[in-house]
């Protein structure tokens, strides 16, 4: 295997251009030494040069360079890769050096990529994800973020640098399975990567010619931290600001406009990049923060945090999301693209099942629902409160006995429903048990006349992150929530399916 290894020091041998008179197209021979190659059909073409399928395998494309970047530093770079017969999963190294019909080195085979670019899928937010990725959860993203970081650990293993780490490099098949591109590239040796990307591109090499100057470990860890940012971020920069300069300016100066805690420039773009960020574990948006943040502890090239960190981090990540822990501190956490902010002293909904301790409390609870749907009207008058009764139990009767003389007002004068609601919730205490609850039936039951119904629904949906006050506010275009057609209208009808999700949800 060749001796790869970090290098400080760019190559003093001259790169030259490599003439060739005869650059072949679709449907024509390229050989493999004496072996000819047909390139059967044109997949796509780059800034370098044009992939082909071939005849020699499915699994085998061609890449044929472009006339003016065949230089003999590229092919310096692919000689070694060859010779060494480099092999890691997900990465399309070059394989078998190709040449046209006069025996000048033309490109190269390599094994076929499949899947979607990372920069046109998941760096399109929910457009890309909706398009290409539409069962995907949450779990699924940081997944892939580990798959990714994964390999590009198993290439720094082999003391090789990518150098042009970027959205369009990456091909995603799945969650677990992705494809690094343009593989010859790759910084190896004293030969560098003479391409970058702006968005990508350290504080410290901004604005240099990448032909000219071999990057650092330091250089590629901030690229490996902007490439997670936004994959995290769905494609949103982490020096894109409100009203401020291009990304370029703001990365020179170190100008971060995510805030930590109560750090921060309030500069953070708008839009739903807030939310995001707001729902990434502390952990991870402290180490984006001093990562990116001028005068923190990881803003230094040699500080920043390598691949190893990165993993560690991303790794718990996803085992929290899995077990159901981050869930527990914000239930939004677990959502692909969350939509309020998170805030850690907002009130918690929990729902009246699971506020009950026991499998047998809640096997009554969901008997008595049930004898509640069935009697409904009458069922006030035959509640009895049993001695053996758990304060849940006697809270839940008493609950659904309310109900029940409430429709019997509404069934009876239709008309003074809305006083009747008024008197009776007028005065609920924060206190109450089925408080929520009850205020939800307020909003809901109350006559067209009730004024203060959307700003009750509002009050539950985003002090209390109450679902259902959730989807009345917010209902969709059909008017079905869970399958169940939804109007304001009809009250009695509906209120069974109202007291399974206020109860049950």
């Amino acid at each position: 295997m060749a001796d790869f290894y970090f290098c400080k020091h760019l190559t003093t041998i001259p790169d030259k251009n490599i003439y060739v008179s005869d650059l072949p197209n679709e449907g024509d021979f390229v050989y493999q030494g004496r072996t000819p190659i047909r390139l059967t059909k044109k997949l796509g073409d780059g800034g370098e040069g044009i992939v082909y399928k071939t005849n020699k395998s499915e699994n085998v494309v061609a890449k044929i360079y472009f006339g003016n970047k065949l230089t003999s530093h590229r092919q310096a770079k692919i000689d070694k890769i060859i010779a060494a017969g480099l092999s890691i999963e997900g990465v399309c190294f070059p394989t078998e050096h190709l040449y046209n019909s006069k025996g000048v080195f033309i490109g190269y085979l390599m094994p076929k990529a499949e899947g979607e670019k990372l920069g046109t899928s998941v760096f399109r937010g929910e457009k890309g994800m909706k398009k290409f990725f539409g069962n995907w959860s949450r779990s699924d993203l940081v997944t892939l973020a580990v798959t990714i970081l994964s390999t590009i650990k198993n290439i720094h293993d082999l003391g090789i640098l990518i150098g042009d780490i970027n959205g369009l490099n990456i091909l995603v098949k799945s969650p677990t399975k992705v494809y690094f591109v343009d593989t010859d590239s790759f910084q190896i040796n004293e030969y560098p990567c003479p391409v970058g990307t702006l968005d990508f591109t350290a504080p410290e090499i901004q604005g240099k010619d990448y032909k000219y100057f071999l990057r650092s470990i330091g250089n590629e860890n901030f690229a490996i931290a902007v490439l997670l940012f936004k994959l995290l971020m769905f494609g949103e920069s982490p020096y894109a600001q409100q009203g401020g300069a291009g990304i370029a300016h703001n990365i020179s100066r170190g100008d971060f406009s995510f805030p930590f805690k109560d750090k921060g420039n309030n500069k953070m773009p708008e839009g739903d990049w807030s939310c995001f960020w707001s729902h990434l574990p502390e952990k991870l948006r402290e180490i984006f923060y001093r990562t990116f943040r001028k005068g923190e502890t990881m803003y230094d090239e040699r500080m920043r945090p390598d691949v190893e960190v990165w993993l560690k981090e991303l790794s718990v990540y996803l085992r929290q999301l899995n077990d159901g822990t981050l869930k527990k501190i914000d239930v939004d956490s677990v959502k692909l693209f969350p939509k309020t902010d998170f805030n850690p002293n907002k009130p918690k909904y929990i729902s009246f099942k699971d506020r009950c301790s026991s499998q047998s409390e809640r096997r009554f609870i969901e008997k008595e629902i049930s004898l509640w749907k069935s009697q409904k009207l009458s069922y006030f008058q035959k509640v009895v409160n049993s001695v053996g009764d758990s304060s849940n139990v006697r809270e839940l009767k008493a609950f659904l006995s309310e109900l029940s003389v409430l429709l019997n007002v509404y069934a009876t004068n239709m008309n003074i429903t809305g006083q009747a609601v008024s008197g009776k919730y007028a005065h609920l205490s924060n206190n109450d048990v089925f408080y929520r609850e009850k205020m939800f039936v307020l909003a809901y039951m109350g006559d067209s006349q009730f004024t203060h119904r959307t700003s009750t629904f509002k009050e539950l949906a985003e002090i209390y992150d109450y679902p259902l006050a959730q989807y009345v506010i917010n209902l969709p275009k059909e008017r079905l929530i869970d399958g169940c057609q939804f109007t304001r209208l009809f009250f009695p009808g509906q209120l069974s399916f109202i007291v399974d999700h206020l109860l049950k949800y």
